[in-house]
């Protein structure tokens, strides 16, 4: 009865975003009545405030949205083509996939008269997803500082070569194998 509820919700949701905002593409529209018309992958479709880190994404947006008109990623892969999505979601439908539907200001469903929410462990999933994000720019950022210490040590190593400073030299070399014994 809950599930039947939500997706009375989601497609209420769906209709009112069409009847209220013109889109920057039109064709999008074809893809938010798909989904309406596809209980299953309406069940698992989750509208969401922003997709950045998110994984089976789309963007739909309204001609008011600052946001990109239109984009779909399944797997790691950009869709632009209506076409091919919808043909990509009725083969071969995401397990999850998370809609932005972009437009200027708040927006309530007045047929719920709520927010659209999100399932708990939707919820915790999106967060994780930003939480694995952050690490992963963190680490990648480190790597970076660290590749760039490596290449400034060897640089100051030629140069003690080059001088024939061996002091210097041997003083940077035992550094270095300290610091990047590992790699």
């Amino acid at each position: 009865m809950e599930e039947a509820v939500m997706l009375y919700k989601k497609k209420k949701f769906i209709d009112e975003f069409l009847s209220k905002y013109a889109l920057k593409k039109r064709e999008a529209s074809q893809v938010l009545n798909f989904l309406r018309s596809r209980d299953g992958l309406l069940a698992n479709t989750y509208f969401v405030e922003n997709v950045r880190h998110l994984p089976n994404a789309l963007i739909i947006s309204a001609s008011n949205a600052a946001t990109v008109s239109f984009l779909c990623r399944i797997d790691n892969e950009y869709y632009e083509d209506i076409e091919e999505i919808i043909s990509l979601l009725d083969l071969e439908a995401p397990e999850e996939l998370f809609v932005w539907l972009s437009f200027e200001e708040d927006y309530r469903c007045s047929v719920c008269n709520t927010d659209l929410e999100i399932a708990p462990e939707v919820r915790e999933k999106v967060f994780y997803y930003q939480v694995i994000r952050a690490l992963e720019r963190e680490m990648s950022r480190k790597i970076l500082d660290r590749e760039e210490r490596k290449a400034e040590m060897l640089a100051e190593i030629d140069l003690a070569l080059e001088k024939g400073d061996r002091k210097k030299f041997d003083y940077l070399a035992i550094r270095y194998k300290k610091l990047f014994k590992a790699s």
